[in-house]
């Protein structure tokens, strides 16, 4: 059996190709170590507890967690050029107007402005944008899967509760945008400029703000999960009732967050960080400093 221990506590590793590439099946005895290097590493009570897990799992008859074939979480590799998406071969100019409920697959948007147009409830799959101008256009409920944007402006435009999966902004501008309620997962925001933008009650996980600049961007009660800001500048970042978890803050060039501190459990941030936002943690928390 995949993963199954040998006599001899040995492990056995089996690759197999899914839907997202290879990946790695490891036995119980590559994740818990055996009771004995339990409990010479952490004590006999973890090691005790470790036997207890093994023996009701074999009790019952039951598979362990790790012996289940399930792939690793991928992280989302963004490409920066246009060649370099697996689908650009298949790209097809969209010309025309922008329309609701529409199902656009394997389009290309090159250039041109697109103002006062509605793509509410419309799917694009496997698209492109580059150098796009979207101005005022209505894409509530709009869904967005392995979509590629490149130096395009997204201005005045109503995101609200769209979906967005496996996705890139590259070099672009977003400002003035409703995105409240939206959903991003796997999404990645590459050297952009986020102004004004709307995440209120948005739910991210695995988002990467990578060398951007978040300026007046508000994530007040949205649920933030693996999500990281690399080289990028938060001014007035805004997080007041925002559930964070796993996110890493360790990375951005500055942290310029006006309220929302307490929002911050569940975060990472570094001893310099903390150090720099220690009057607005004492402030939140109603503590007065104040020396002789």
């Amino acid at each position: 059996m995949p993963g199954a221990f040998t006599s001899q506590g040995e492990s056995k590793t089996i690759k197999n190709r899914g839907f997202l590439g290879y990946w790695t099946v490891l036995s119980p005895v590559d994740i818990i170590p055996p009771a004995a290097v339990l409990s010479a590493a952490l004590g006999p009570a973890l090691a005790a507890g470790a036997r207890s897990v093994g023996a009701a799992c074999e009790h019952a008859g039951e598979t362990r967690p790790s012996d289940r074939e399930v792939p690793p979480a991928m992280p989302y590799s963004a490409p920066d050029r246009l060649a370099d998406l697996p689908y650009a071969e298949l790209l097809r100019p969209h010309t025309g107007r922008l329309r609701s409920d529409e199902r656009y697959d394997t389009a290309h948007f090159d250039g041109g402005a697109y103002v006062d147009q509605s793509a509410a409830g419309a799917t694009f799959l496997e698209c492109a944008f580059t150098g796009v101008e979207f101005s005022g256009v209505k894409l509530r409920q709009a869904r967005f899967t392995e979509v590629w944007a490149h130096s395009g402006r997204w201005v005045a435009c109503d995101l609200s509760d769209s979906e967005w999966q496996d996705s890139a902004f590259i070099g672009g501008v977003l400002a003035g945008i409703a995105a409240h309620g939206s959903a991003l997962r796997r999404v990645v925001f590459r050297g952009c400029k986020l102004e004004a933008v709307n995440l209120r009650a948005a739910v991210l996980r695995d988002v990467v703000f990578e060398d951007c600049l978040l300026r007046d961007v508000d994530f007040g009660d949205a649920k933030l999960t693996e999500v990281s800001f690399p080289g990028s500048t938060l001014e007035e970042v805004r997080l007041r009732g925002a559930t964070l978890s796993k996110s890493d803050l360790r990375g951005a060039a500055r942290l310029g967050l006006p309220d929302g501190h307490l929002g911050l459990r569940g975060a990472v941030i570094s001893s310099t960080q903390l150090l720099e936002l220690a009057p607005q943690f004492a402030h939140a928390l109603g503590i007065t400093v104040q020396d002789r």
